[in-house]
């Protein structure tokens, strides 16, 4: 009777070990990125993974500066952070990130510049084709009087790079990034100079789905949606 009790003792403590082997959460050391003493992030910081293990960051400091970084194969020793651009009068939005499997890297932000005449605003893009090895760069858009702000991009696996902003209509672009790198027109959503908040999502089908706010003239919010099928290069 003792055998049998401990006998059955021993598989269930062996039951309990196996099953809190598989179901627990294993946590990893903390892993400082970056420590500034004399100036404060006041943007926080973004992050984008790949199934392949590839984890992207991306700040920016006080002075607004945005640097990168990057950690491959599911490692947790990151690289040392890389400046996409430094020393930008204002950022309107924290900068925007989106990768994919094949190791391409797509970063966007808007900056407001003091310029000779007056408040000018430019959509700066970043890409990469070497998992965040190098870069390229490219202004998008450019505007003279009015901020440009609500900055999203996203990617899929065919190639296809979408980027949305508000100026302060809704805008649209295409990017197909295969061989070479094509950057579609501008494209107007909307007409309604009081829209915000712009959310972009894409899906290796070829649907593209927009989301906003607009502010109505008697003060109503209203929340806009629009999907997107058909692109400028199809």
């Amino acid at each position: 009777m003792i055998l049998k009790v401990i006998s059955f003792l021993c598989i269930t403590l062996a039951t309990l070990t196996l099953f809190q082997s598989v179901n627990s959460l294993y946590f990893g050391d903390n892993v400082n990125l970056a420590e500034n003493e004399k100036d404060f992030f006041i943007h926080p910081p973004q992050m984008i993974t790949t199934e392949g293990g590839n984890v992207y960051v991306l700040w920016a400091d006080k002075k607004n500066n945005i640097y990168f970084s990057l950690a491959q194969k599911n490692e947790t020793k990151f690289s040392y952070p890389v400046i996409l651009g430094d020393n930008a009068t204002i950022l309107t939005r924290v900068p925007q990130v989106a990768a994919t499997e094949g190791g391409n890297v797509y970063v966007l932000w808007a900056d407001k510049k003091n310029g000779s005449k007056g408040q000018q605003t430019e959509l700066e893009f970043r890409w990469s084709k070497d998992a965040g090895e190098t870069f390229k760069r490219k202004k998008l858009d450019t505007s003279p009087d009015v901020m440009l702000s609500s900055p999203q991009v996203a990617a899929t696996e065919g190639g296809n790079v979408y980027v949305l902003w508000a100026e302060p209509y809704i805008h649209f672009r295409e990017i197909i990034d295969d061989d070479k790198t094509y950057f579609g027109e501008k494209i107007l959503l909307n007409r309604n100079i009081n829209s915000s908040d712009a959310q972009l999502t894409a899906t290796e089908g070829g649907n593209v789905y927009v989301l906003w706010m607009d502010r109505k003239y008697d003060l109503r919010d209203a929340i806009m949606f629009k999907k997107i099928s058909k692109f400028l290069f199809d």
